[in-house]
């Protein structure tokens, strides 16, 4: 997946485009336009599906009169979703010449070609996306070699390092022939150190790599093929049973530490899988959208609202309303925008001052859990409203 933050800067000019041609109290205009961003699959990230979820609410005549980004009244609801003060912070889209000539003055003229502007819009941003796509291949392939020649020099470091254990171990063997009754059992003692030094990094290393689940999943499929070898050869079974019944504990464990989805940070449940998800919310209550399943805006019994893409959890939304344990690195809804800031100070975040308002929406990123994660801010009148987390691959 391309960058998170180039496809929000697409969808944010797109976005800006279409809403600049539209005339939201003609409903069946706004259906068409809906259903062709959906059927093309234009926008790609949150604040793509926020825009859809607007244009949803314009449909069924729902807060038809308020800001799609602070959600503060509009002034003009038929003409526009962005109020007086989030348009002045955004800049108008350079590559859309129209725009310098006010509203009043294209009416008449994009009436009746208001349709088959925005699927030319649609058709652009799409071509535009796959390019960056393009782009970005290339890029990732200059990174894959450059990796591989990482990979060719690790590979000549850990010869010389097997060399050099090698060479220490025929020492220790040369100490050993020198030495008798004490000094052998001491040889032998350093022995076992190292490799159990070496064994420990192994498995540090493998931890970090694949995981504490996936390794005792591991452990415990060869301790089941172990288990059906020694019935198959009539061999004694107890010793593959105790260690078949340990690794299935131990899996167990690991797994219910991993998905971590009773934490009350919900960030925890980002890069959860779509199995585990179902466990706790029911799955008829999802929807599907723009290739998505989602259940924002529905009844949740105080959990947060979710999205799944491609089998896990990618968005997490805390909103008013549901569980006031739940929280973002310490941030709950009701907190103060100092609160935020200290607390995205104490995460090492990096604010995005290309898209986040001052006082209305603040976008940050940083790291949970080894995870890239986007967590945008909802404030009003200096009180966090909404809280918007995404998972970044």
């Amino acid at each position: 997946m391309a960058d998170n933050k180039e496809f929000m800067k697409k969808d944010l000019s797109l976005i800006i485009q279409i809403d600049n041609k539209m005339h939201y109290n003609d409903i069946s205009q706004v259906q068409k336009i809906r259903d062709t961003i959906i059927s093309k699959n234009v926008f790609k990230t949150n604040l793509g599906k926020r825009y859809v979820n607007k244009l949803e609410q314009i449909i069924q005549r729902q807060n038809t009169n308020k800001c799609l980004f602070c959600g503060n009244n509009i002034t003009n609801p038929n003409d526009t979703v962005i109020c007086e003060v989030c348009s002045s912070k955004f800049p108008a889209n350079p590559t859309t010449s129209n725009q310098e000539t006010s509203k009043s003055a294209k009416e008449t003229e994009i009436k009746d070609k208001i349709l088959q502007n925005a699927n030319d819009l649609v058709d652009n941003a799409k071509n535009r996306i796959h390019s960056a796509d393009i782009k970005s291949q290339t890029q990732n392939i200059a990174k894959n070699i450059s990796e591989n020649k990482n990979v060719q020099h690790s590979k000549e470091y850990a010869k010389k390092m097997t060399q050099n254990v090698k060479e220490s171990m025929n020492k220790i063997n040369n100490d050993t022939n020198d030495n008798e009754g004490t000094s052998q059992k001491s040889t032998n003692n350093r022995k076992n150190l190292i490799v159990c030094l070496i064994l420990l990094v192994a498995i540090i290393a493998l931890i970090s790599i694949i995981g504490l689940e996936t390794i005792f999943t591991m452990a415990t499929v060869i301790s089941l093929g172990y288990l059906i070898y020694t019935c198959v050869k009539k061999k004694s079974k107890k010793k593959a049973i105790i260690a078949f019944v340990v690794c299935l504990l131990l899996t167990g464990i690991a797994n219910q530490f991993s998905t971590g989805s009773n934490s009350d940070n919900v960030l925890a449940y980002l890069g959860t899988s779509e199995e585990q998800a179902f466990k706790d919310y029911d799955s008829n209550q999802f929807r599907s959208e723009l290739n998505l399943l989602t259940n924002e805006n529905t009844q949740t019994n105080g959990k947060p609202w979710i999205t799944i893409l491609n089998g896990e959890v990618a968005d997490v939304v805390l909103d008013s309303g549901m569980n006031s344990s739940l929280n973002v690195s310490g941030i709950h809804i009701g907190d103060s925008a100092d609160d935020v800031a200290a607390a995205m100070k104490k995460q090492d975040a990096v604010y995005d001052t290309e898209y986040s308002i001052s006082g209305t929406l603040e976008t940050y990123y940083y790291k949970y859990n080894g995870q890239k994660v986007q967590v945008i801010f909802t404030i009003k009148d200096g009180i966090v409203t909404r809280i918007s987390c995404t998972l970044c691959n």
